[in-house]
């Protein structure tokens, strides 16, 4: 793998060594898929792990909720989720969130208030609810994905006025998945997506009709 970052290693495990491969080496390669289906597989596409995804929208647009739903989706995949809340952390807003979403108690599915506090070496998935009150930057983020090159990041961000998000362009660069939450919808229709996904999902259909 001489020249390629380790967090690329799976998709390359059955590539033949060097820097060239045959048609017929392309078409039978195998990859580690992150075994997303039904709307998820529509909105993002056949993602493979490890990813990255930035979530960003207004206060009010959904993304905690979509991103909650998300999480607590790839537990029941089989995946260890980690999700530090941050400043939502034993909140009664959060915990009355938690209810309405219907989210369960699941023994791979931890909830922390400080990325910090939690050796993240054991999860498949991390998510960063939010970036800006934990101060995490694009340098943490490139030295967490260094550190732990197997776990799926998911990243929320605050937006601004103009519908981008706060910080850094280079997040755009970093990341393989941009989703964005805009009065109760979710869409990989208008940012970057590695992954093939172009579509958009009602975050609040059925139960789920208050923004968080």
């Amino acid at each position: 793998l001489s020249g390629l970052e380790e967090n690329n290693a799976p998709f390359l495990a059955n590539v033949a060594t060097g820097d060239r491969m045959s048609i017929s080496e392309a078409k039978a390669l195998k990859f580690d898929l992150l075994g997303l289906d039904g709307e998820y597989l529509e909105l993002i596409g056949e993602a493979c792990r490890p990813t990255s995804f930035f979530i960003y929208g207004a206060g009010g647009s959904g993304k905690t909720t979509f991103t909650l739903n998300l999480a607590d989706y790839l537990a029941i995949k089989g995946n260890k989720v980690l999700y530090v809340a941050g400043e939502q952390y034993r909140t009664p807003v959060f915990t009355k969130l938690l209810h309405r979403l219907q989210i369960e108690d699941r023994p791979n599915f931890v909830l922390t208030g400080n990325i910090n506090s939690e050796n993240l070496k054991g999860f498949d998935v991390v998510v960063l609810d939010s970036k800006d009150s934990q101060e995490f930057d694009v340098p943490d983020f490139i030295e967490l994905r260094k550190r732990n090159p197997r776990i799926t990041p998911i990243i929320l961000s605050q937006a601004t006025k103009d519908g981008g998000f706060t910080g850094s362009e280079k997040w755009r660069n970093e990341v393989d998945t941009m989703i964005v939450c805009e009065r109760g919808i979710a869409y990989t229709n208008r940012d970057k997506n590695r992954w093939g996904g172009a579509g958009e999902m009602n975050i609040f259909e059925n139960q789920y009709r208050e923004a968080a």
